[in-house]
């Protein structure tokens, strides 16, 4: 089965075309600043790792009520992306700390447990990743080869209530992430209308 050298033609000539004004594009707008870039990021009042975490420290177990939480910005109710969890997601999480002896569990856990009906917790986790394209504009616009710089940071965070008032916390995150990633394509723009061109039945 041969393949319409006409179709073949054409979609290698458009190709072509387009790569020469890209070309011209990326002399006239700059090459680094012509490379995408993308942001994902959680709706947050906090801008940084660092922000989130002094919020966290002030939070004080058997003396910062919900109250208090909504101005330190962990209030499920006026800020986004904060999960609460009732008791049975609770348990499901402490399965294996239940099992322990009481005494050799903290204190905040050990009435968590004991009044599991009234015990709710906060699940917070904050994140801003940022990914930006860097190297040669034309092996990038080509698909020969494409480095991407993943930069950003995420906090999460536990927090147990009795009664409104907190009685356990718990923290984890990353400062800092940054991550490096590099595809090497040896066709580059061929490398994807490829499959394309293989003939299919009936043609």
């Amino acid at each position: 089965m041969l393949i319409d050298a006409h179709w073949c033609s054409g979609r290698a000539g458009n190709v072509i075309r387009f790569g020469w004004i890209m070309l011209v594009v990326g002399g006239l707008y700059g090459c680094a600043a012509a490379l995408p870039r993308s942001e994902s990021k959680v709706a947050s009042p906090w801008s940084s790792f660092e922000q989130a975490k002094r919020a966290y420290d002030d939070i004080k177990p058997y003396s910062t009520t919900e109250d208090d939480l909504a101005a330190l910005g962990f209030s499920p109710r006026k800020r986004p992306n904060i999960r609460i969890l009732n008791h049975a997601d609770l348990a499901e999480r402490f399965t294996l700390l239940s099992l322990q002896s009481p005494e050799s569990l903290p204190r905040g856990l050990q009435d968590c447990l004991s009044r599991c009906a009234d015990c709710t917790g906060y699940e917070v986790d904050q994140r801003q990743i940022r990914d930006e394209r860097y190297g040669n504009f034309f092996a990038d616009f080509f698909n020969f080869k494409r480095k991407t710089e993943t930069r950003g940071w995420e906090f999460r965070a536990l927090l147990l209530l009795v009664d409104d008032v907190v009685v356990y916390k718990l923290w984890s995150g990353t400062p800092q992430i940054r991550e490096y990633s590099d595809k090497t394509n040896p066709l580059g723009p061929l490398q994807s209308i490829g499959p394309d061109m293989v003939p299919r039945p009936g043609w």
